[in-house]
């Protein structure tokens, strides 16, 4: 698998529900009288502002706080090792005493790219140049680039001195994050929330997703500084607890908060396999391995987050905004608030009715056509329909509603697509052990799956057909056609797996791969290093 392949970035999502919103908003703001409160409309009917409206923030707060405690919130030991978590420190107190431990004394992590820690990279940067003029370097930038080098292959201190003095002095922070090991919630709330618990659900920050990612990357740090030392058991640990982080989100998660979570298990599958490449696993090791790896059911949770959280936010923003207009802004309204809520409602129906197909591919083929359909429908009007419009209240507040979910479609077909990558990287993990088992034993990888290797395992989710797998002399090649059902890797196989460069994923959806031997990072480390000056 291409670790450092992107998913698609969390402000993408961001930006599209900010659009849906914005559409809700403005439709809503064009809204007449309060909608009554029902499953058909409002989809909560408590708990309740003064004014009789729906409270859908602290209808969230409240859901996601609901079986927390000290003891089980695996987000009060992440906080503790990343303080103060990109927080401002007017929101330290609030967080402190919602979430019941005690302020930190110190900062908690902070990455080599951080202003506090840059400047031994620089210096290491400038001492390894050629030209004299480092003015116009992007150091911070360099610097990130060079970190992710390191995590992911296997790496020494006299390879990377800074970075391995890094380790020593952070291993305390990483540490600390080994603390959500069996911890079964995570409740990290949004201030706002918290100290204004009527604040509109849209306009709250959604914390920890960035931070996620940010622990992640210095757990793969460490382990791959582990395995570049021969300590596989050390970095295992590493490894088992960036798949915690991974699996780890409140009750009723945003759409954003599984992106990041996504995106972090499939970095704790890239750093396991190195871990697996290296050869350092012994039988007990794989045992072990395969055995956390069994315990971890697919991700299955997108349709949760949309018929929830993202069903709230919409429903809050459109209704509110008519609500919080002043008095006399509008005349005469244009849209009927109560069809747009009940649009808005069947049209989150249909989404999480359509995601709870089995079948990925059907899925994706429903969320099309519905998404083909709320484009043929919010098109371009004739002069009839504009004219049907100034009158047909009902008929405007649909439209709104199909709108706001037109908008918002493509982020959940992106996000299904980054669900089925990381149950798809799990199980060409799964396989990798068997794979790695086998050569433990034997000497070598088998010369293809079958009959080396469960054949119940090694079906390819996507077609009839076996997962790929090339035996190399010194490694193997083994991939997913995935959802696209193309082999876009059948041109891209070398004769040797070390000259194994994928080509650069422009898509979501290619195949996904998991190659041995995996990155070198001396090679790796000198490229970097090039590409900073001519």
């Amino acid at each position: 698998m291409n670790a450092r392949s992107p998913s698609p970035p969390c402000f993408i999502y961001g930006l599209v529900a900010v659009t849906a919103i914005g559409l809700a908003s403005w439709f809503g703001w064009k809204s007449g009288a309060q909608v009554p409160v029902s499953r058909e409309t409002t989809f909560l009917t408590e708990p309740l502002l003064p004014d009789g409206r729906v409270n859908y923030a602290l209808a969230v707060l409240l859901k996601r706080k609901e079986l927390v405690t000290p003891e089980n919130n695996a987000a009060i030991p992440f906080l503790q090792a990343t303080w103060p978590c990109d927080m401002p420190p007017n929101q330290w107190n609030s967080i402190c005493r919602e979430m019941e431990f005690d302020m930190p004394d110190a900062n908690g992590l902070r990455m080599p790219y951080h202003a506090e820690c840059e400047q031994p990279f620089r210096q290491w940067i400038i001492d390894k140049m050629i030209a004299e003029d480092a003015s116009n370097i992007p150091f911070t930038m360099r610097i990130r680039n060079l970190t992710m080098v390191a995590a992911d292959a296997p790496w020494r201190d006299e390879q990377f001195p800074p970075l391995a003095a890094w380790v020593e002095e952070q291993s305390p922070h990483i540490d600390r994050l080994h603390e959500i090991r069996g911890k079964t919630s995570f409740y990290f709330p949004m201030v706002l929330m918290i100290d204004y618990p009527r604040i509109e659900l849209a306009s709250t920050r959604i914390p920890a997703s960035q931070q996620l990612r940010i622990a992640a990357e210095a757990l793969s740090i460490r382990a791959m500084y582990h395995v570049g030392h021969d300590q596989p058991e050390a970095a295992w640990r590493d490894a088992s607890i960036i798949f915690e982080l991974g699996r780890i989100h409140p009750e009723m998660p945003s759409l954003i908060e599984l992106n990041a979570s996504f995106t972090v298990f499939e970095r704790a599958i890239s750093v396991t396999h190195a871990l697996l490449a290296s050869g350092q696993c012994d039988a007990a090791l794989l045992n072990e391995i395969e055995t956390s790896l069994d315990e971890m059911a697919p991700f299955d949770l997108i349709a949760d987050a949309v018929s929830n959280y993202e069903r709230l936010v919409s429903l809050d923003t459109a209704l509110r905004s008519g609500a919080d207009s002043p008095s006399g802004e509008v005349d005469i309204p244009s849209v009927d608030s109560t069809a747009l809520a009940v649009r808005l409602n069947k049209n989150f129906d249909r989404i999480t009715e359509i995601l709870s197909h089995s079948s990925t591919t059907q899925r994706h083929a429903a969320l099309k056509e519905m998404y083909d359909e709320l484009s043929s429908a919010t098109g371009p009007r004739t002069l009839v329909g504009d004219l049907m419009s100034t009158v047909q209240f009902s008929a405007e507040g649909k439209r709104a509603a199909d709108n706001a979910t037109y908008v918002l479609l493509p982020s959940i077909m992106q996000l299904c697509i980054g669900e089925s990558r990381a149950n798809t990287s799990l199980q060409l993990l799964r396989v990798a052990i068997r794979l790695q088992r086998h050569r433990l034993q034997h000497g070598d990888y088998p010369p293809a799956l079958h009959p080396a290797i469960d054949p119940q395992l090694t079906g390819d989710p996507f077609t009839d057909d076996s997962l790929r797998y090339h035996r190399f002399a010194n490694g193997y090649l083994l991939y997913s056609l995935f959802e696209n059902q193309t082999d876009d890797l059948h041109g891209e196989r070398p004769e040797e797996p070390l000259s194994f460069m994928p080509p650069r994923q422009t898509t979501p959806n290619l195949d996904i791969y998991l190659a041995t031997p995996t990155s070198n990072f001396k090679s790796q480390l000198e490229a970097e290093l090039r590409e900073m000056w001519p």
